[in-house]
């Protein structure tokens, strides 16, 4: 409530400063930051500078604000943030303190979405509030903008077919079709399933990822199926998730999570990640397809 946090809120401090490194992250910016960090503070008791993406400083750069980092000019306070910590240079890491951010849990952002929708006069399902939350993967940021863009396609009300639609993340119903076709090595219903999401116009590639999501929770509930808070489902789904985990062993569940994040990684490149897919969930399906080692174990 102070002056100080206000002004810093409001972004008009001339005392913090906010440098976005992925695009003035070269060694003439930092150059420039070393000459202008040492100046007195005009409104605060400090200066501090707010390095985003920090990651992105070039090597150059880093070496230009080493000895800057390691002896603070008085008055002066600088903040590295990063999402890939560790890209940041050993010696530059050993010389600041550290604090991690952890996601938020589902639930959590789920509450957060049903009141600013209440607030902001959007009449947001429950269902729909938990989804978001789960896409979000414990960004508030992105289950705010998902919200929004959901408030605009729904005109005002957001159900879970808004938000399907949205996102293009077929109903968890086809992740447990797909899951029992793949248990009892049912290719023709997989090569199905996938053709029904192609003519729907489903992203693949997100697709992937909620089936991997999927086969992790069955890895889960058959690890412990007794606590249903290790898993990021509906609770009312929780006991058919671990009914369908009780039809794989947990080598197979993990023979299936590999092929499932390879295939992953080779989608992003890939000309023809439909095909990609098909064939790592063909060879989930169907052990003596995979030629891998553990595809032979499973036979």
């Amino acid at each position: 409530a102070c002056d100080q946090c206000l002004r810093i809120q409001a972004g008009s401090h001339l005392d913090v400063v906010e440098i976005d490194a992925a695009s003035h992250g070269g060694v003439d910016d930092a150059r420039e930051l070393r000459e202008r960090a040492p100046t007195a503070p005009v409104q605060g008791r400090e200066k501090v500078y707010i390095i985003d993406e920090a990651q992105r400083l070039s090597r150059e750069a880093f070496d230009a604000l080493l000895k800057m980092f390691e002896e603070p000019p008085p008055g002066v306070r600088f903040v590295l943030a990063t999402t890939e910590p560790h890209r940041m240079p050993a010696t530059l890491a050993s010389r600041c303190q550290r604090f991690e951010f952890r996601r938020i849990p589902s639930e959590t952002i789920a509450g957060h979405l049903v009141r600013v929708a209440s607030a902001e006069s959007i009449e947001l399902a429950e269902p729909a509030a938990e989804a978001i939350a789960r896409d979000a993967e414990g960004s508030v940021r992105d289950a705010l903008s998902l919200l929004d863009q959901a408030a605009v396609l729904g005109g005002g009300t957001v159900t879970e077919e808004v938000v399907a639609s949205l996102v293009g993340a077929p109903e968890m119903e086809v992740q447990f079709r797909l899951a029992d076709a793949v248990a009892v090595g049912d290719a023709r219903e997989v090569f199905g399933i996938v053709h029904g999401l192609v003519q729907e116009g489903h992203d693949l590639r997100h697709f992937a990822t909620q089936v991997t999501g999927h086969f992790r929770n069955l890895l889960l509930a058959l690890a412990s199926p007794d606590d249903a808070a290790i898993v990021d489902v509906p609770p009312e789904l929780h006991p058919r998730l671990v009914a369908q985990a009780g039809k794989f062993s947990t080598n197979e569940l993990d023979r299936i999570l590999s092929l499932l994040l390879q295939a992953q990684t080779d989608m992003r490149w890939s000309t023809a990640p439909r095909l990609t897919l098909e064939l790592a969930l063909v060879r989930a399906a169907l052990p003596e397809t995979d030629p891998q080692p553990a595809g032979l174990l499973a036979r």
